[in-house]
């Protein structure tokens, strides 16, 4: 049988037995911008906001968005004081969203992503809520850490779920996806850090609870007794992925419930065999030609499933290219890692600094953190010179302010252990003004030992423009052999060096017929037109923003984005929770004119298809002259015998405003886009307030 997605809920399902009931976690009810009408939109192009709901989850909080029928949901990001839990919404209204329900918040562990399906097996018929846990964050020092779980949610009754089990994940859980194949329901789990390769050097409480892979696939057929019955690690197959930062990070599965689109970082893409869920298999694999880090973030199938869109999450647009001057003998460019601590460049001309090296041993500041109560003495003088300083027992950060502290221009950090740069985590402290940057154990080696010889050493270390993270496309039609396409979608910031502030990377993509949406943080939403996906091109988008009391904006960081049946297009914010997008109406004509009855040939409609009191220019609306010719006949008729049927009919323009001369009723019926051609489920028939 095939699989069914898990997109629309079955209504009717009736819910089975629970453990129990949670309390609510937080605030329910209206959205909070209800009585004033939604915030509009920084910038839009062809989509306008039908509502916002802050969802009571305090700013920087909300992630993944899932859709499931009339019911909305969302995760919550590391938990605070004043985080709520994962949101269930209802969404019947899309004008007026409602929270239902807020699941506990765990004190170090957050729900990153959330998935939802309608299933009817011989153990349990209903709407299930898959609610995995990642993390952890905010941990004393001192706490046991208890394991993160996934939650299983019966939520047939959105307004009352019913906690059905909770499976031990260990490390915790990234990114889902829940499938129907036959009589069975399953789950794919994607846990990065549970990889032994990665994370057996780990000290943790639960070890011996940890998933020890980072695919696996549960049997919940019974959602009261999940069953962990495949795994399936790259590092096993790909000898390669020992080189890289290789994990699974999100997941999707076909349509037939047997291939899993894996996205496994700097690996690239992998496909996966599930034929036996118990078995795994690697097929194939793709990577980068252009750069070593891909950062392969998400992957979904286009329709017919012989392409797929690949987002790719970087935030940084920068590489730090670093080269010793002189002496010839180690002279040449070294690799470098920087990120953020690279910044202070971008005021410098040329993004660049040239300066002697100085060796000034281990560096660190004082800092009751690390336990150093005195910042350590310089071995030797670093005033107006680069500091080379040794990698460990305190932060990066700390280091380049002590470099500062004592005269340097810059500061260049030796790994302490042998291979590459040390990935440089976090960024500058506020009254940081010099860069710093990593380079390997080998090349410190090489420039310490020349400089204990009496010889200088002078470097250079300049950014190198690169890209955010962003959207590609690739061949999967012969699953061992998937071939990168040429195509990529790009947004303005993606290669602008100094970039404004914000985040700049794509994230999550939803396919919807022809259209791909993509949830690309600052950027907002935006949508392609994908029926060539070797030349994709953005058609609409829309930047949001949440007005505050100082008169600023808060901007959107959009996280995830997913559309109904009906055009309405869902996205959670982790700045401003949820909003509710649709397309914006076409600019309406003073004197619309009936189509002329002429415009119909005679035998395309015989006289019985319509009854007798019909009148298609008066009493049920008008027909858009646009869609004659694009649209079947039958189509039509059927839409204009029963207009009720046909989303958006005898409804306001905008359903959040009252009726008047500015926001008449739809009565013309069009096509959701007529940039577009007709098809019954992707660009069906739309009652709309006027023809283009």
């Amino acid at each position: 049988m095939p699989i069914s997605y898990p997109r629309r809920r079955v209504a009717g399902m009736t819910g089975a037995l629970a453990l129990g009931l949670f309390s609510l976690a937080g605030p329910l009810g209206q959205p909070a911008d209800a009585q004033m009408g939604p915030p509009q939109p920084i910038d839009a192009k062809g989509l306008r906001v039908v509502s916002h709901h802050d969802l009571g989850q305090a700013p920087g909080r909300t992630s993944d968005v899932w859709l499931l029928g009339d019911t909305a949901f969302t995760g919550y990001r590391c938990p605070d004081e004043n985080t709520v839990g994962s949101s269930v919404i209802d969404v019947t209204d899309p004008a007026a969203p409602r929270v239902l329900f807020q699941t506990p918040v765990d004190p170090y562990w957050f729900a990153n992503d959330v998935k939802a399906i309608s299933m009817d097996t011989a153990a349990f018929t209903g709407d299930l809520l898959v609610e995995p846990l990642d993390g952890p964050c905010g941990v004393p020092d001192d706490a046991l850490l208890p394991p993160a779980t996934t939650r299983f949610w019966d939520v047939s009754d959105p307004s009352s779920p019913q906690l059905l089990s909770e499976l031990v994940t260990g490390d915790g859980v990234h990114n889902s996806y829940v499938f129907n194949r036959g009589e069975n329901t399953y789950v794919i789990l994607a846990a990065p850090g549970a990889d032994t390769a990665e994370n057996d050097t780990d000290t943790r409480q639960y070890e011996d609870r940890d998933l020890d892979a980072d695919l696996v696939v549960v049997d919940v057929t019974d959602p009261r007794t999940p069953e962990i019955i495949g795994r399936f690690n790259a590092h096993d197959v790909y000898p390669e992925a020992a080189l890289m930062s290789t994990f699974q990070h999100d997941t999707w599965v076909n349509q037939a419930g047997t291939l899993v689109y894996g996205a496994y970082w700097d690996l690239g893409m992998v496909l996966i065999d599930i034929s036996d869920p118990s078995q795994p298999k690697a097929l194939g694999k793709v990577g980068y030609a252009d750069r070593a880090a891909g950062n392969t973030h998400a992957i979904v199938p286009l329709v017919g499933e012989q392409d797929v869109v690949i987002t790719d999450e970087v935030f940084d647009n920068t590489n730090a290219r670093f080269e010793v001057l002189d002496p010839a003998a180690i002279a040449g460019e070294k690799a470098a890692a920087a990120g953020g601590h690279l910044d202070p460049l971008m005021t410098l001309p040329g993004l660049a600094l040239e300066g002697d090296l100085v060796w000034v041993g281990r560096g660190c500041d004082a800092d009751p953190q690390y336990n150093i109560s005195q910042p350590d003495p310089y071995l030797n003088d670093a005033t107006g010179k680069i500091a080379v300083i040794l990698r460990g027992d305190c932060s990066f950060a700390g280091k380049i302010r002590q470099a500062q502290e004592n005269g340097a221009i810059g500061a260049v950090i030796v790994n302490n252990n042998a291979g590459g740069p040390a990935p440089m985590g976090g960024g500058p402290r506020n009254d940081t003004t010099i860069p710093g940057w990593g380079i390997s154990l080998a090349d410190g080696n090489a420039i310490t030992t020349t400089l204990e010889a009496g010889t200088p050493v002078r470097g250079k270390v300049q950014i190198v423009p690169d890209a955010f993270g962003f959207t590609r496309f690739a061949d999967v039609s012969d699953p061992a052999m998937p071939r990168m396409l040429a195509s990529e979608y790009t947004i303005p910031q993606t290669r602008q060096v100094p970039a404004p502030a914000g985040t700049w990377s794509v994230h999550n993509p939803w396919v919807d017929g022809d259209r791909v949406y993509l949830s690309h943080y600052s950027a907002g939403v935006r949508v392609l037109d994908v029926s060539d996906p070797g030349a994709p091109s953005e058609i609409q988008y829309a930047v949001l923003g949440v007005p505050q009391a100082d008169g600023s904006v808060r901007r959107n960081s959009i996280w995830g984005v997913i559309t109904d049946a009906d055009g309405y297009i869902y996205a959670s914010d982790i700045s401003n929770g949820f909003w509710v997008l649709a397309e914006a109406e076409p600019p309406m004509q003073d004197t619309p004119t009936p189509i002329p009855p002429t415009a119909v040939p005679p035998t395309a409609v015989p006289p019985t298809a319509l009854p007798p009191t019909v009148d298609p220019t008066e009493d049920l609306g008008r027909v858009c002259p646009q869609i004659i010719g694009r649209v079947p006949q039958a189509a039509i008729q059927a839409a204009i015998a029963n207009p009720a049927a046909v989303a958006g009919y005898n409804q306001p323009h905008d359903p959040a405003k009252p009726l008047g001369p500015n926001n008449p009723l739809r009565t013309w019926l069009s096509l959701r886009s007529l940039a577009s051609p007709y098809h019954p489920l992707f660009n069906g028939l739309l009652f709309k307030a006027g023809c283009p």
